[in-house]
């Protein structure tokens, strides 16, 4: 399955648990190398090192969960010399491409995928992602809704497209996606700031402050709105957020960087 990415905006926004932060997007910058490093002990995974021959699929299916793209991409080359007509390994190797910034060779990883399987829902989704951050929107589209066709059930299938709609912007398309996407899960750790972005972008700032207060406590509720505002240009709108955040907790630390970096934006430069 494809994991759902986003962008991290520079202003901060709460996600529950620390799941994930930003608002809707697409993460499209290569992790450093420090982060790609093979972890010392994998915590999950059938690959069994003591047999005598290691599961180099599992192995890298594991890697790749952990963003450590680069040694998995060793392993997955292993794998497609013993397996090579399985999609699932050319669409693992499509996300390391992807992920450390080689998008010609993530697209035809994808391909190779879908050629191999034409309803892997899986590759259909990672090459609308691909083309999403090669700026080629009418592609990404195609491949996303491929996607969502073939595994309806998949709420990050919803959310990317629900991305792809708002970027190109058409709120109310978009919103039906986040709509979509919370309905499978309701506990999507992006599809509601993005919903709530949809609402805004309608000029339904009230209800998109309520969507989010209903998810976060009230300092996040309003920090996230603030977030928002920031994303669509309404600096003014983004100032009264964040302080009416400090108002609720004087020590919310997200909220102070916030207002903090805006009106460090705002500083005229020399």
């Amino acid at each position: 399955m494809v994991r759902a990415v986003v962008i991290l905006l520079a202003f901060s926004v709460v996600m529950p648990s620390a799941l994930l932060t930003g608002c809707a997007g697409f993460k499209n910058n290569p992790r450093p190398a420090a982060e790609r490093q093979a972890p010392d002990i994998l915590d999950k995974g059938d690959w069994r090192p003591e047999a005598a021959r290691p599961n180099h699929l599992a192995l890298a299916r594991d890697l790749v969960s952990h963003g450590h793209y680069t040694v998995a991409m060793a392993q997955l080359t292993q794998s497609l010399k013993e397996q090579d007509r399985d999609p699932e390994p050319h669409t693992l190797l499509g996300i390391c491409h992807r992920e450390t910034g080689d998008l010609n060779a993530a697209i035809a990883g994808f391909e190779r995928a879908i050629a191999l399987d034409e309803e892997y829902a899986a590759a259909h989704g990672g090459l609308g992602i691909a083309y999403y951050m090669a700026g080629q929107y009418d592609s990404a589209r195609t491949a996303m809704e491929k996607a969502v066709n073939l595994d309806p059930a998949d709420a990050n299938h919803q959310n990317n497209l629900g991305v792809l709609e708002m970027r190109c912007d058409r709120p109310s398309a978009a919103m039906h996606r986040f709509e979509q996407c919370l309905r499978i899960n309701p506990d999507h750790p992006s599809a509601t700031n993005n919903l709530a972005e949809c609402l805004v972008r309608l000029e339904r700032d009230e209800d998109a402050l309520t969507l989010l207060s209903r998810c976060f406590a009230p300092e996040t509720a309003l920090n996230n709105l603030g977030a928002i505002y920031v994303s669509i240009n309404r600096p003014a709108n983004a100032r009264k957020m964040f302080r009416r955040a400090l108002s609720r907790n004087r020590n919310f630390a997200p909220a102070r960087r916030n207002l903090d970096r805006l009106d460090k934006k705002e500083e005229p430069t020399p």
